[in-house]
């Protein structure tokens, strides 16, 4: 709740609207794997924010990545709301053990499979290559993934609209082999999710926005 709470603080810079969210389920009904794309350092704040006060959430991020942007660092930090993953280390199964914890305990974990955020201007890509973790983790913990994709948050200012949409839950598969076709089911379901760019306002005040991180 109190992760909720301090997160609407953050997205109140934007207007967003949320589709599908007769796809999670019930209050308290279970945690899942979130998968969304990554387009700006507000996604984490919109996730929250469409998932609900009553579904908490804490989210896997590289530390590299999320160390190096201050204001998420320091927020979920404070809310205990992430699990650091270093990519050069081989203590991966602590990583694995902290979200299986973490589904266990009712909570959902939430994650970007595409492993940083996604500069379209520069990469040309819609959607960069996926890491398997979600597949593993819904696997390992015996849950569901949520799809969700975003839009807007690249160009971030006071009162940006800004969109995120959910679609069905998508079962992981049984086993390790099976791995990569969850994630081949995940990567189409989330590209066909992502929400044509919201309109531009006629004013952009407070572009700084973009920069905060």
């Amino acid at each position: 709740m109190l992760t909720w709470a301090l997160c609407q603080i953050v997205i109140r810079l934007v207007r967003l609207r949320v589709t599908g969210r007769e796809h999670l389920p019930p209050d308290g009904d279970g945690a899942v794997v979130v998968a969304c794309n990554h387009i700006g350092w507000i996604d984490p704040f919109a996730i929250v924010t469409a998932l609900g006060p009553r579904r908490p959430v804490v989210f896997l991020a590289a530390r590299e990545h999320v160390e190096k942007r201050r204001l998420l660092d320091w927020l979920l930090g404070r809310l205990g709301a992430v699990i650091k993953v270093e990519r050069t280390s081989l203590r991966q199964r602590e990583v694995l053990r902290a979200a299986e914890t973490t589904l266990r305990s009712g909570a959902s974990v939430a994650l970007f499979p595409e492993g940083r955020i996604n500069v379209t201007a520069e990469t040309g890509q819609t959607l960069l290559p996926f890491e398997p973790g979600a597949a593993v983790i819904a696997r390992r913990g015996n849950v569901q993934i949520q799809p969700m994709a975003i839009a807007g948050t690249d160009d971030l200012y006071l009162g940006r609209r800004v969109t995120i949409a959910i679609g069905p839950p998508i079962i992981p598969g049984p086993s390790q082999r099976t791995d990569d076709e969850t994630m081949d089911v995940l990567r189409t379901a989330i590209h066909a999710l992502i929400p044509p760019t919201p309109p531009h306002n006629r004013f952009r005040v407070g572009t700084w926005l973009g920069r905060l991180a």
